[in-house]
């Protein structure tokens, strides 16, 4: 049974249907609303679970994989020894030195490459070869040329990202610089 209603101020003496009631979505429950967070939490725990009882049962030779608790106890026992927060200061020193490198010398010679043709002709076979080549097959010659110590582990962290920087800077350049140049 519908009921008819005169349309407002319109005076012409149609009616028309109001529209059905919108009825409100039921509300999901909690785990449907968190589901995808639940499931990926619960497989990982799974996943520890068997992990843990294939190294307790010899099924994994602790040798290549040891268990859970095992890597958790040594790790806590790790950041408690004086030497730890020195180990992380060390690594995330080289981490910013290599890092800023990667990005002065990168960024640099990028946009040196966008802005000049002829250094982009010159340039581009030895960049497309770092770019396409593995970047573990440079460590070893980085190992020789830089050698091992405190600060050569910042330059090879530093000339890995150089390359990859650089090229994504110089396409920009060219792109925009060739855009700019024609509006």
């Amino acid at each position: 049974m519908t009921a008819e209603v005169e349309t407002s101020g319109t005076g012409t003496g149609r009616t028309a249907t109001p529209a059905p009631a919108q009825r409100e979505a039921p509300r999901p429950s909690w785990f449907r609303a968190h589901e995808r967070g639940v499931i990926g939490a619960a497989a990982v725990v799974l996943a520890i679970i068997v992990w843990e009882v294939a190294s307790r049962t010899g099924v994994v030779d602790p040798l290549y994989a040891s268990s859970p608790i095992r890597i958790v106890s040594r790790a806590a026992d790790y950041f408690t020894s004086p030497t730890a927060w020195e180990d992380i200061r060390v690594s995330g020193t080289q981490f910013v030195v290599g890092f800023s490198m990667a990005m002065v010398v990168g960024i640099t010679l990028g946009i040196a490459i966008g802005w000049y043709r002829y250094l982009d002709y010159a340039l581009d076979p030895f960049i497309t070869f770092l770019y396409t080549s593995p970047r573990i097959a440079f460590m070893p010659l980085l190992i020789i040329w830089l050698g091992i110590g405190r600060l050569p582990p910042a330059g090879r962290l530093g000339s890995g990202g150089q390359v990859r920087l650089g090229c994504q800077r110089s396409r920009k350049c060219s792109v925009s610089t060739n855009s700019w140049l024609s509006a």
